[in-house]
């Protein structure tokens, strides 16, 4: 983790994506911009998580070893995303249950814990923000689960075409060691299932940039029955 202590360069950030109508100034004034490096982990399992984190560039990955030693992947975090929402809440210190690393060079907002549990814990605006961005995390969570019976085409589908949604027809696909757990399967597996979307001209994967050529189709395969 290396420290930026540009402060213009951290007001920028707050600007742009207008956290002062959300997070209160008293723990705007304590976050440092941080940059993490790729591979460079902002919390790990077991450890003591004392700090938290507003997402404002780059992406991140959650996940948990299991004790085989394979790694389960629960999310793909990209700004405005939280670290450390649930442990604000939480009255003593706690070890963190995940682990949370940069897939890519990513640059959070970062403050102690208790700056944002003293400074945030009775502000509406605050709250209201963090309920919207964990509703989000349980819809995200019920559609993981929800998932678990359709075959490795359908959950690809569904996962190339949410990206879509949110970043464009044109986006960066993860490594495939870190995408195929989230999507419950082998890289193999997964490998195949991408070169059947290529060869349908469903999708088009360059340089590990992956292209929604039919976005119809894309969505059509949703509903396929195996």
């Amino acid at each position: 983790m290396k420290r930026i202590g540009s402060e213009r360069q951290k007001l920028t950030y707050i600007e742009q994506y207008n956290l002062a109508s959300h997070v209160p100034q008293s723990i705007l004034d304590g976050c440092e911009l941080c940059a993490y490096a790729e591979g460079e982990f902002l919390c790990r399992e077991g450890e003591i998580s004392d700090s938290f984190f507003l997402l404002v560039s780059g992406k991140l990955q959650v996940g948990y070893l299991h004790a085989n030693g394979h790694q389960a992947v629960f999310a793909f975090l990209l700004p405005l995303s939280v670290v450390g929402d649930i442990e604000l809440f939480e009255e003593r210190e706690s070890a963190s249950n995940v682990n949370v690393r940069a897939v890519e060079e990513s640059l959070a907002l970062v403050t102690k814990a208790e700056v944002a549990r003293q400074f945030g814990a009775n502000d509406p605006k605050f709250l209201r923000f963090l309920l919207r961005y964990l509703a989000r995390k349980i819809d995200f969570s019920s559609a993981l689960l929800s998932q678990v019976s359709l075959s490795a085409e359908n959950r690809l589908a569904r996962y190339l075409f949410g990206r879509m949604s949110e970043e464009g027809a044109n986006f960066k696909l993860e490594k495939r060691e870190s995408l195929a757990p989230l999507l419950g399967t082998s890289v193999r597996h997964l490998n195949r299932t991408l070169k059947q979307l290529t060869s349908r001209e469903i999708i088009l994967v360059k340089n590990k940039t992956v292209t929604i050529l039919s976005p119809i189709l894309l969505e059509q395969l949703f509903d396929k029955k195996d």
